[in-house]
């Protein structure tokens, strides 16, 4: 499946690990004037929805943590999360959204400071995003 997703969405893009169905990425989100963070995580998930044809829904934020700039989790629209386990409520059963979907999104954008360059060779690259992403995608 990712040997047709591009995730070069710009030069400073690159895929650090790939595995089964985990793959971490690591990019540069850099804040312009009308931009924030929370948007420029929305925008990627966007693109990155409509390559896979997928649906994310924001899970948690984290927007005012000391280790860390931002921090935004999405996770599949199939997830168990905040959705009713019974069939019988549902006058369609093939409607029914819980299909226990495990995939999710976690995208970490790092500050830096002189400690946090030290110890991580992609900050020093300018690769100050990472993102985990996890398809282990289970819809009948």
């Amino acid at each position: 499946m990712f040997k047709t997703i591009n995730f070069n969405f710009d030069i400073f893009s690159k895929v650090i690990s790939a595995s089964a169905n985990n793959y971490l990425i690591r990019t540069k989100f850099t804040l312009e004037e009308n931009n924030t963070f929370s948007e420029l995580c929305n925008n990627w998930v966007q693109h990155f929805s409509t390559v896979t044809k997928t649906n994310w829904i924001v899970y948690k934020t984290y927007p005012n943590k000391q280790r860390y700039a931002y921090r935004k989790d999405y996770m599949c629209q199939h997830a168990s999360k905040h959705k009713s386990l019974s069939v019988e409520q549902t006058p369609d059963k093939n409607r029914i959204r819980n299909k226990n979907c495990q995939a999710s999104i976690k995208i970490l954008i790092k500050n830096e400071t002189p400690n946090t360059l030290r110890k991580d060779e992609f900050l020093r690259k300018g690769l100050n995003t990472e993102i985990k992403v996890i398809l282990l995608i289970k819809v009948s």
